[in-house]
């Protein structure tokens, strides 16, 4: 007689890549666009380490996956995808992929696991609250909620793209330096890594303003996931004068024209801007989610939305960390 299959869990490999794309296109049934790319995306990131990618097997057919990661010295360590085939939910094969990948995670030092929050090739800013299952999974296992934060739409259909103007023009790769010390005087370091992807595409897909030898302000879009609008930032003194609003646009319209029906400004933090300035209105909710699995924890301050200035003409000189993981089980 046979008996019942038993999940496997196991490292990924190359070759899982077509199942694991299909279980995502089944169960990332949220996303617009590009369901299958998020496990490119998390499976190729730089710097991660490729035992934190695992796959759950059923029969030997690949039915589910988890992907974590942890930035260097971080006692952190971060869950940023998960996702079972829908045909498999129920069976304990999504607890069973975060209870080894926990396991991994306190192995290397950890003490804590969190669902959002990363800045590190990410897809979401935490749990989105429409994945019910994976909310309710997630808390089962022990994690809490920290904090909310919110994606805005912009809806592009029928989208008219507006005259460039405040110097407005598409970056190219000899820009590389003076994008550097713009951000380095201005913004979060994290954005270094996000322009810098942006610029060295083959059409860049990154604005900005020039002002002299110098810029002034940077806009980008489609840094990881196709439909997602950002950063955005401007020099303080620019402030006020219709610079980030430009760059907004400029980059909505390349998105129109790529065929995307809405634009997601991900981690909101200056919704105000973005209301006037492109109509943007409130869209996803996520759950940055946070469990102690060493010894003992810690008190954890996290922000629920990034700092604002200067509006209505563009987000702060700061930024704070962006998004993270979706889960599906």
């Amino acid at each position: 007689m046979t008996g019942t299959p038993v999940v496997q869990v196991r490292i990924a490999r190359q070759d899982d890549l077509p199942a694991m794309r299909r279980v995502a296109a089944a169960g990332f049934d949220r996303e617009r666009v590009h369901r299958g790319g998020i496990v490119d995306l998390l499976y190729s990131r730089p710097g991660v380490d490729g035992d934190l990618s695992l796959v759950a097997e059923l029969g030997g057919e690949v039915v589910g996956f988890i992907f974590a990661s942890i930035p260097p010295g971080s006692a952190t360590g971060y869950v940023d995808g998960w996702a079972v085939s829908p045909a498999e939910r129920l069976r304990g094969i999504g607890s069973t992929l975060l209870t080894e990948v926990e396991s991994r995670l306190h192995t290397a030092g950890c003490r804590w696991a969190q669902m959002g929050g990363t800045t590190w090739f990410y897809a979401w800013p935490g749990i989105d609250l429409a994945y019910t299952a994976a909310l309710l999974a997630a808390e089962r296992a022990g994690f809490t909620r920290q904090s909310l934060v919110h994606n805005m739409d912009v809806d592009l259909a029928g989208w008219v793209p507006r005259a460039v103007t405040a110097g407005v023009r598409r970056a190219r790769t000899s820009d590389g330096p003076a994008l550097r010390e713009l951000i380095d005087t201005h913004f979060d370091a994290v954005w270094q890594h996000e322009a810098q992807i942006a610029l060295q595409r083959k059409r860049p897909t990154l604005h900005v303003v020039e002002r002299g030898r110098r810029l002034v302000g940077f806009a980008a879009h489609g840094i990881y996931l196709p439909d997602l609008f950002g950063p955005l930032g401007t020099d303080p003194v620019e402030r006020g004068h219709g610079v980030g609003s430009a760059l907004l646009h400029a980059c909505l319209g390349d998105m129109a024209a790529a065929g995307m029906s809405i634009a997601q400004i991900g981690w909101i933090g200056p919704a105000r801007f973005y209301a006037l300035a492109a109509d943007a209105r409130i869209g996803r909710t996520f759950a940055i989610m946070r469990k102690a699995i060493g010894e003992r924890g810690e008190t954890l301050d996290l922000p629920g939305t990034p700092d604002s200035v200067g509006l209505p003409d563009g987000p702060s000189a700061r930024a704070l960390p962006h998004k993270s993981v979706a889960a599906i089980c």
